[in-house]
């Protein structure tokens, strides 16, 4: 019995180092192909990131989860401009920020919880990296420099690069589900 277990935890043993280099392996499969909008495996990092796939998580520069600094109200609103900002390319209006938020004060107040929400918003995003939350016309824009990493963002022109096509390439689903899948 002890010669069978032995053996068993050998076996065992080989089986979880082979499985772990083929996963290793896998993490750079091809050269990046910027033109058909795909990031290096290496860009998803707890590094400046923003995580919407899986749970809304942010870590700032240094790495720290600041999830929690984002109160309801500022995820929300930050989400709603972030999502219109990178689908419509235009943004979200003061007045449509004021109707989903404060909806039930007047005119005057909304502007004013808006106005304060915007200013705390832009502390939190200052702690990510080069990020913008910019007032463009009469659009509130949020725009990702290049050296903050959002999911949502990275999948998007993989999405759109391939939506007509039939046949999706093996790398390219692997991007998606690399993309989306919860955690890091």
């Amino acid at each position: 019995t002890i010669l069978i277990i032995t053996l068993a935890s050998i076996g065992f043993y080989i089986f979880y180092k082979k499985r772990r280099k083929r996963n290793e392996a896998r993490v750079v499969i091809r050269p990046i192909n910027k033109e058909m909008g795909i990031l290096p495996f290496a860009q998803k990092k707890n590094v400046s990131s923003i995580l919407l796939f899986g749970g809304f998580q942010v870590f700032d520069t240094k790495g720290n989860d600041i999830t929690a600094s984002f109160t309801p109200v500022i995820r929300q609103m930050f989400l709603m401009i972030l999502l219109e900002s990178n689908t419509s390319g235009k943004g979200v209006t003061s007045e449509r920020l004021d109707e989903t938020f404060w909806f039930d004060m007047d005119k005057n107040k909304a502007t004013n919880n808006r106005n304060v929400n915007i200013s705390k918003l832009r502390l939190l995003l200052q702690d990510i990296g080069e990020i913008k939350l910019q007032k463009n016309g009469n659009y509130w824009q949020v725009l990702l420099g290049e050296d903050v990493f959002c999911d949502y963002v990275a999948t998007l022109p993989i999405l759109n690069n391939y939506k007509n096509v039939e046949n999706i390439d093996k790398f390219i689903a692997e991007k998606v589900v690399d993309l989306t899948s919860s955690g890091i």
